[in-house]
């Protein structure tokens, strides 16, 4: 009977061993490396070793299947793309928020495909600046990263200027490799990404991309700059807008109770170009942002309620509705708020 249990409880360490090898043996790839695999049935992992703030380019390139591009940290995903390569091929610009094992994982679109693939991974470059700083990029409109070293609770504002508007995208990613910001959403790829609060303490990255790419390099100036955060909490507070300058909005920031209604108020000096407050009210099922907005013109104050979806911090954003007038001067801008 003793034989016979031993020989069972070998039995089941080696089915354990063979369990474990099954699930995660993994290949492992370098940072320079090209790999050819095959992806049948499921996705294919590779492991790679990476430093805090380095950056590497990874792509796929399949005939045979649309492929996806993933990066995972413990099982989790920090990163993932489709269809940035062209074609059905991802293309991944990952900045690792720290040092470590990383998982990157061929798949399939839909879960579905076959084929033949070659994974890449190459050295990206990184420039390293301080906070309060102006930097002079030579940019094209390919992806250009930045990193900064911030304490969580700093507020910063991030801007990209040249001379000729330049149109520049703005991402910045934190320590934990989750995104806090970007400027996509606000049609005018130039504006800053104003008045953000950093969440955590660490290395901060900012991604600076065109949607159109140039063989002539343009001068844009990148800036970070240390902020302050403007808020309703404490009662009224008026913004200045000046379109003659970067000043072409501003976010002011309010803590609000789920279930509860708000009436927003704005007045301004300048009827003449009005007022546009987007607001921020959450996701709904899909993922998609819910907004509201209060917007009027050859007026001089202007209301609107909204139910607050969720407890925690709303952002407005302040602008003026027209962009022409027959007196040109700034706009000042007064916003309150209360419960109904």
């Amino acid at each position: 009977m003793r034989y016979m249990r031993f020989v069972l409880s070998a039995l089941l360490v080696m089915m354990a061993l063979l369990m474990t090898t099954g699930v995660f043996a993994q290949e492992t790839i370098g940072v320079g490396d090209t790999v050819e695999g095959v992806r049948v049935d499921e996705d294919s992992d590779y492991t790679i070793e990476l430093a805090e703030g380095q950056l590497v380019f990874i792509a796929v390139v399949s005939e045979g299947f649309d492929s996806n591009l993933a990066v995972l940290v413990e099982g989790e995903q920090i990163a993932f793309d489709d269809d940035s390569g062209g074609s059905t091929n991802p293309f991944l610009a990952f900045l690792a928020p720290a040092t470590g094992t990383y998982t990157i994982r061929v798949g399939a679109y839909s879960t579905s495909g076959a084929g033949a693939f070659t994974l890449t991974v190459k050295e990206g470059v990184v420039t390293a600046i301080e906070v309060g700083t102006l930097v002079d990029v030579e940019f094209t409109g390919e992806p250009t990263f930045f990193t900064f070293t911030a304490t969580a609770g700093d507020v910063v504002t991030i801007g990209a200027v040249s001379e000729n508007y330049l149109s520049a995208d703005l991402s910045l990613v934190g320590p934990d490799g989750v995104e806090v910001s970007n400027n996509s959403s606000l049609f005018i790829s130039s504006r800053q990404l104003r008045r953000v609060s950093l969440p955590l303490t660490g290395l901060y990255s900012v991604k600076m991309s065109s949607y159109s790419v140039s063989e002539v390099a343009e001068t844009v100036t990148l800036s970070v700059v240390p902020d302050t955060v403007l808020t309703l909490d404490d009662g009224s507070l008026t913004v200045i807008i000046d379109e003659e300058t970067t000043t072409d909005f501003d976010v002011v920031r309010f803590t609000a109770t789920a279930g509860t209604v708000y009436v927003l108020t704005a007045t301004t000096d300048n009827p003449d170009i009005g007022v546009r407050i987007d607001i921020p009210l959450g996701f709904d099922e899909y993922g998609f942002t819910i907004t509201g907005s209060l917007v009027f013109r050859y007026a001089t104050a202007g209301t609107v309620e909204f139910t607050a979806l969720a407890d925690g911090e709303i952002g407005f954003v302040v602008s003026e509705d027209g962009f022409f007038s027959s007196e040109e001067k700034l706009s000042s801008i007064t916003l309150s708020i209360a419960p109904k």
